[in-house]
Formats: C-alpha cells, structure tokens, sequence
C-alpha cells in the first residue's frame, strides 16, 4: 500500500463513500452515529487518491466496463446488493462424484476435483470479506484493470503479469461482503487505531460499545 499516497487523517474534507451506504439505526446508542463521529475525528479516512478505487461504485463501474473480461452476478447479499464475479478464460466443467469433505475423508481429493481433468490451471481470487478490508476489493478492481486495459489503476503497464494471468482460468470476487462494505463506509485504514479499526470491522452492541475479544465469537 503507498501510504504517501493518502492524505492525513487529522486533516481534509470527506467525502460521501460510494455505493448505497446506510446508517443503521440501533436504539439507546451511547454515540449514536460512530461512523459520523469517525467521519469527524478522522475525515481523511474517508478520502482516498484517484488510484485507490475501493467503494461500492467502483465495483459497479468495473462491472458496467468490462469487456475483456466476463462480468456476472454470482449471488446476493443478504441486503438484496449483487455480488458480481469477473473471469478471464474458457470454463472447464469438472464432474465431480463426491463432496469435498467426503472426498477428503476417504483420501479420494480426486473423486471431488481432478487437476488432471484441466487443461489450465483455475485460480478464484476473492477480495473483501470483512467490510473495512478495503486493499482487497482495491486490489481486486486494480487487477481487472490491468486486465482490461493492460495498466493498473495506478497507470503502471505489467505484460508479464498478464502473460501469466493468461495462461490461466481466473475468477475475480472483488467483494464478498458488499452489506459490510457498505456499512463500514470508511476508504482505507491507512492511519487509523485499533478502535477505529473495531467500529468499522466489527460494529457496536446496542449499548454503544465495541465488538471485540471474545464476545464477537460469543454473540
């Protein structure tokens, strides 16, 4: 990450995130706005360079461009947002005859999926899972980039790279979590703390106060 590259958080104006992002109501909040109160504290957290594309609405954009590669929705979120996959090369059905935790139980890997059934290697790169985990679906939509323009989003030409890609079968999930996205609303965490960190990945218990530890595997 070029962390030169991001503006202070201490300093600047925000920005409003991209994509549909919603505040959640939760009653008898001790803050009752966290995020605007981070927005506040730290605004440039919520600002980003033009090469950083990490909202929601860059992954639409990406998906409304692509033309090298294939764009389709894969799912919905919870939240009713789509959740689109990018691919690059010819699909190659595999029939498996197992599931994998059968396959893997007898020592059959196999009878769930055979390498030697392909004629290229597959590779599935999945971006955010975690709403703040805003470098991957940066560098997810860097890479289909790349792939439909041959630059990064940084302008950077990588022929090598995409030599490589191309020998391959390659699905791109630039966001998982497009709800936790969405929410977590922040563009990077280059420069915040570990309760910033908590809010954004995490949330807030209806008493205002932070998921962490233990009670987020409890609860």
């Amino acid at each position: 990450m070029r962390t030169d590259s991001f503006p202070p958080t201490t300093i600047g104006a925000s920005r409003s995130p991209g994509g549909s992002f919603e505040s959640f109501p939760c009653p008898n909040l001790k803050t009752p706005e966290p995020l605007a109160a981070l927005r506040a504290s730290k605004p440039g957290l919520f600002v980003s360079p033009p090469f950083w594309k990490s909202r929601l609405s860059d992954l639409d954009a990406a998906a409304q461009s692509a033309k090298v590669l294939y764009c389709e929705e894969i799912g919905q979120s919870a939240g009713g947002r789509s959740i689109p996959a990018f691919s690059l090369g010819e699909f190659e059905p595999v029939f498996s005859t197992a599931t994998i935790s059968s396959a893997m139980a007898s020592d059959r890997p196999g009878s769930f999926y055979d390498p030697k059934e392909r004629q290229r290697p597959s590779l599935t790169l999945i971006g955010s899972i975690h709403g703040g985990e805003t470098e991957g679906l940066a560098f997810a939509l860097s890479l289909i980039h790349l792939l439909e323009t041959g630059k990064d989003t940084l302008g950077i030409e990588r022929p090598h790279l995409i030599e490589c890609l191309r020998r391959l079968r390659i699905n791109i999930v630039p966001c998982l979590n497009p709800d936790g996205r969405a929410a977590a609303a922040v563009d990077h965490l280059n420069g915040a703390g570990l309760e910033d960190l908590f809010l954004v990945q995490q949330g807030i218990f209806p008493d205002g106060t932070l998921f962490r530890g233990r009670r987020v595997k409890e609860t």
